[in-house]
């Protein structure tokens, strides 16, 4: 080759061929580089079990440390679980059976989930169990919550409804005691005017003309009118199936479609229609049924006078 360079040795008398210098220069790289290479490996290799072993440490550490937050969670949760069943046994026990509610049934309450396993990501896990278990109960307790907040929802409208309905109930006294007596009773009768027999379908509240005339719960106005046997009248719509009815009024002071309060003064005791003196005639009915408006007095009067009125 044109390239190669050789040249005589005195020493053993022999031809020897002459190395490039640039071929020595690789060569040197060459042993430098696979002698760097060797030594990060030998580093790499004594370094490495210290590395491993302060990763170990720190994941150990974290692994104990979410161990105790969950084993803090399982605390909370069964203090919170214990709490939501006294909340349940009130709301069957009590709260519901004052609205005259049945009892949530236990498989309402359970709210099962049904379907495969939610928590397949939480297994082959150090603590699977633990995970499962508490996520498992945090998931029951939201389940179950969410049916009392539901049932708390049903008990506030019945609450409204409840406090509502109170409100429309004919429960006073249509008259002051002190300023009436009771003339005439709910039941047959022999009318004072007719000299016959006939159903009296209220009873009759003997006062002054001008005496006040109260509202016995809230409602509304639906007929004002003068009649040939209850003279002036009112009719008063309460809501849950009530009426109640005024009549002989010598004054009226409300107008048809007006709403009224319980209390509300609504008109004066007078002696209008078929009437032989200044009395309220007061009716009251459900669902268009008359019945007998002394039952309604209980609000307003002692239990004595009460019982003397239904012997009467």
């Amino acid at each position: 080759m044109i390239n190669e360079q050789y040249s005589f040795n005195k020493a053993t008398l022999s031809i020897e061929k002459l190395e490039n210098k640039s071929s020595k220069r690789l060569k040197k790289i060459l042993f430098f580089s696979i002698l760097f290479i060797a030594i990060q490996f030998a580093a790499l290799v004594f370094t490495y079990p210290i590395f491993k072993s302060e990763n170990s440490r720190i994941l150990k550490r974290e692994n104990q440390k979410l161990l105790n937050e969950y084993l803090i969670l399982q605390s909370k949760l069964e203090l919170a679980e214990t709490t939501l069943e006294d909340l349940e046994k009130l709301d069957d026990s009590l709260y519901r059976s004052i609205f005259s509610l049945s009892p949530l049934p236990a498989s309402m309450r359970q709210a099962g989930r049904g379907g495969h396993s939610p928590y397949s990501t939480l297994e082959n896990y150090e603590n699977s169990d633990l995970m499962i278990s508490t996520s498992s109960r945090l998931d029951d307790l939201l389940s179950k919550a969410k049916v009392q907040t539901e049932s708390y929802k049903i008990l506030f409208k019945e609450q409204i409804n409840f406090e509502k309905k109170n409100r429309s109930i004919p429960a006073l006294r249509p008259v002051s005691q002190e300023d009436s007596h009771l003339s005439s009773v709910y039941g047959i009768r022999l009318h004072p005017i007719l000299g016959r027999y006939k159903m009296h379908h209220g009873i009759d509240l003997a006062a002054p003309i001008g005496t006040d005339v109260y509202s016995p719960g809230d409602g509304k106005v639906i007929k004002i009118e003068r009649k040939s046997g209850y003279g002036n009248e009112i009719i008063i719509e309460h809501e849950f199936g009530y009426t109640t009815r005024y009549g002989h009024l010598s004054k009226i002071l409300v107008q048809k479609g007006q709403k009224i309060t319980r209390g509300q003064i609504i008109a004066k005791v007078g002696n209008t229609g078929l009437s032989t003196a200044p009395h309220l005639h007061y009716e009251v009915k459900k669902y268009g049924q008359s019945i007998n408006p002394e039952n309604y007095f209980y609000a307003d009067v002692d239990p004595k006078k009460y019982v003397q009125w239904l012997k009467q």
